[in-house]
């Protein structure tokens, strides 16, 4: 009784004045300053950042998201145990999934790194809150570090625990995504063979394999009868200027708020299109799914921070090529910043489909 009690006030605060959950559009709103800013709790038992983001997002029309204070307090944990019951949310894609899984964990005070299930491995202690699963492109890939080529093989879904029929009793609920790595030297196949230039079904490039890995993600769910929410997070979007990540792009845009979206597709019109048309393609893979699903539209509101990246001044190296290279892909992940307002979306969503 307790535990519902808490899920119901968040539903309740989340609502924000009691309106109707299914007419709020939390994904279109603006990133305002505010005066006081909450933390991360235990960061040094965590390894969570102590640092905070000043700005916030907030939806248009008197909408609401949970605020970090109210989910670090327990509310977090009450909806995900009413969600996932005693079973862990599981989190399994590219980087910038495990973005959202380590803002999870951050809220949750526990060390991110301390659950993470690297690659595909027996899941052990059931019960965890949350697991990680690393899969760039959610499919069975490899890397020819001679040529830089990757391989990836779209009907071979990765981690194999999408194709367990008994996924449902493992994981309570599942949040997905991919893209960015579609984008890398890439070398495409289907159970057939090698694409190539080939017109079959994934063989027409990035956007199609992407669009056939998301139908075979999704065949795979409703083949055995998954029963838990399972969530797509849209694609992240990247802010590189004057070049990408290997040919010298940078973000070396101020904090503030107010940047236009607009504006910014016009100084940046291929980061944008890429983005809308790997949403667009999502959007297409998932519609009239029998699973019980819902969508984290991360990408719109993460467009208007063109700040808020890792590499604004700092370069970090890359695990294949091992240059040192600016960093405008992934998000600080600080108390209030993009990622965790991505998991403030996430806990919206899954709110909104009745869990």
């Amino acid at each position: 009784m307790f535990l519902f009690g808490l899920v119901y006030k968040l539903a309740v605060a989340l609502a924000a004045s009691e309106r109707n959950l299914e007419t709020c559009n939390w994904w279109d709103g603006e990133w305002l300053e505010r005066s006081e800013v909450a933390r991360y709790k235990n960061t040094q038992e965590t390894q969570c950042l102590s640092a905070v983001d000043n700005l916030t997002w907030v939806p248009r029309g008197g909408c609401r998201l949970p605020e970090l204070d109210h989910l670090a307090s327990g509310h977090l944990y009450a909806l995900l145990q009413r969600t996932c019951k005693a079973r862990p949310l599981c989190f399994m894609g590219d980087s910038l999934i495990r973005q959202i899984y380590t803002a999870t964990q951050c809220l949750l005070g526990v060390n991110p790194l301390a659950d993470r299930a690297n690659a595909d491995p027996a899941l052990h202690q059931i019960g965890h809150r949350a697991l990680f699963f690393d899969s760039k492109y959610l499919s069975a890939n490899g890397l020819n570090r001679e040529t830089g080529i990757h391989t990836v093989s779209i009907d071979s879904l990765r981690p194999t625990l999408l194709t367990d029929p008994k996924l449902s009793s493992k994981c309570g609920a599942l949040v997905l995504g991919s893209g960015h790595h579609f984008d890398h030297k890439t070398t495409f196949y289907d159970e057939r063979g090698t694409c190539g230039n080939d017109t079959r079904p994934g063989c027409g490039g990035k956007y199609d394999a992407y669009h056939s890995m998301i139908k075979n993600v999704r065949q795979s769910l409703e083949r055995h009868n998954f029963s838990g929410p399972v969530v797509w997070a849209s694609f992240a979007p990247r802010h590189f200027r004057r070049g990408d990540w290997n040919s010298g792009g940078s973000c070396n845009y101020p904090t503030r708020s107010g940047y236009a979206g607009a504006e910014l597709a016009d100084d940046m019109p291929d980061m944008y299109s890429q983005m809308q048309k790997y949403d667009e393609l999502a959007v297409k893979a998932w519609q009239g799914t029998r699973l019980r699903f819902g969508v984290l539209n991360i990408s719109e509101l993460s467009w208007t921070r063109p700040d808020a990246h890792i590499g604004l001044s700092t370069p970090h190296s890359n695990s294949s090529s091992q240059r040192s290279v600016i960093d405008c892909t992934h998000y600080v992940n600080v108390a209030g910043g993009v990622p965790a307002t991505w998991v403030r979306g996430l806990a919206m969503v899954l709110v909104s489909m009745g869990v």
